[in-house]
C-alpha cells in the first residue's frame, strides 16, 4: 500500500510452528532463511543434537535454508556444491533487495 516491500534474511528465530509464523506469515513480502538454532554454513544441514546420527556421529543431511514459501533451490542460487559460504548468500539477496 505505502509503495515499499519488505524482506529479511538470516536467521529467523521468532516461530515457525505454523506458516503464520514464518516470515511470510509475519509479513515479510520475500525471506531467505534458516530457522533452526545452528546449521552448517557450507553444506546448510542442521546441525542440531537432534539430528546427530549416534552411529557414526554424523550430523544427518536435512536442508536448513528457505527461499519465502520453499525450501531454497541451492542450484538456483549457485550454492548446490558446498563450496558458497549462506553469508555470501545473504548478502548477495540483500544486495539484489535494495537493487
Amino acid at each position: 500500500q505505502g509503495g515499499y516491500q519488505t524482506a529479511i534474511v538470516g536467521k529467523w528465530d521468532v516461530g515457525m510452528a505454523t506458516p503464520v509464523h514464518t516470515p511470510l506469515g509475519r509479513g515479510f513480502d520475500e525471506s531467505l532463511i534458516y530457522f533452526e538454532h545452528k546449521n552448517d554454513f557450507w553444506s546448510f544441514g542442521l546441525m542440531q543434537s537432534g539430528c546427530l546420527d549416534e552411529t557414526n556421529a554424523t550430523y544427518t543431511h536435512l536442508i536448513d535454508l528457505w527461499d519465502t514459501d520453499a525450501p531454497a533451490d541451492l542450484e538456483a542460487l549457485g550454492a548446490s556444491n558446498g563450496d558458497y559460504h549462506e553469508e555470501y548468500l545473504f548478502r548477495d539477496r540483500l544486495l539484489n533487495v535494495v537493487n
